[in-house]
């Protein structure tokens, strides 16, 4: 009997830890989401960098999206503030841009 509870025990041990793991690993923080948005902003130009370090503007609580916004500038002078949602898994999906 007190080998089994001792076995039940470990079991679950090992299963909380592995779900806290997998939680744990999909989470983005703000730099990756800062990195992913600026990824992002680039995507939609030919010939652009990234003049500024990207904002977190809005953290979304009931969705667990932040708003990013991206400074952009292209190779004829123009600058783009490029603006996307990211959420937990750091998948981005565009919002606006502005000139």
């Amino acid at each position: 009997m007190h080998a089994k509870k001792i076995i039940a025990t470990h079991l679950c041990i090992i299963l909380g830890l592995s779900f806290v793991k997998q939680g744990y690993a999909q989470n983005c923080d703000d730099l990756q989401a800062a990195r992913v948005a600026n990824e992002k902003a680039l995507s939609f130009f030919q010939d652009a960098e990234v003049i500024r370090r990207a904002k977190i503007l809005k953290y979304h609580h009931l969705s667990n999206k932040r708003e990013v916004a991206s400074y952009v500038k292209t190779k004829d002078n123009k600058k783009y503030t490029v603006f996307t949602l990211v959420n937990m898994q750091c998948n981005t999906r565009f919002i606006k841009a502005t000139r």
